[in-house]
């Protein structure tokens, strides 16, 4: 998938180190808070077989990491998102596509759901504009509170889906 001056690729285990080596400082910090290196937040989807990875490259290099990891719950998934610096150089092409890959993330689940550090504004009115809804309850972990957030897929969804709608005569 092109997106202006970046492409949206099949993720790989050799994407990894030069996104975790440049990584934002709001997503270092966030790994951070989970304990876990950058490293290891990029490595970890690749553990799953039913975690789906994409990178999101400038030219050749590496620019994010993305992706869901199936939860317990059918038809729910953990979505993620870690990138580097070099991502704000291309804004424009990214918030041109961003809900077009979220429509991609989401195509098979029913719901995308996660966590955000509430002091993650610029992260929070992202979420909002690419259509994510917030939970009214704070979560703690580790002394810091997050907020859930969570789309729903309504072509996914039996009350929405023409498909499912009954046909009168």
């Amino acid at each position: 998938m092109e997106i202006g001056k970046l492409s949206l690729i099949k993720g790989r285990l050799s994407h990894v180190m030069a996104v975790a080596e440049n990584m934002r400082i709001e997503d270092e910090f966030e790994c951070s808070l989970f304990d876990i290196s950058p490293m290891q937040a990029l490595l970890m989807p690749f553990a799953f077989d039913s975690s789906i990875t994409y990178t999101l490259v400038a030219g050749n290099k590496p620019v994010a990491l993305m992706g869901t990891v199936e939860t317990e719950k059918a038809g729910t998934a953990r979505v993620w998102f870690l990138a580097t610096e070099e991502l704000h150089k291309h804004n424009v092409s990214f918030l041109k596509g961003c809900k077009d890959v979220i429509e991609l993330l989401q195509n098979k689940y029913h719901t995308l759901e996660n966590f955000v550090p509430i002091e993650n504004q610029s992260t929070i009115k992202w979420l909002k504009w690419c259509g994510f809804l917030f939970d009214e309850s704070y979560y703690s972990h580790n002394n810091y509170k997050f907020l859930k957030f969570i789309r729903c897929n309504v072509n996914k969804s039996m009350s929405y889906n023409e498909m499912s709608q009954p046909i009168y005569h």
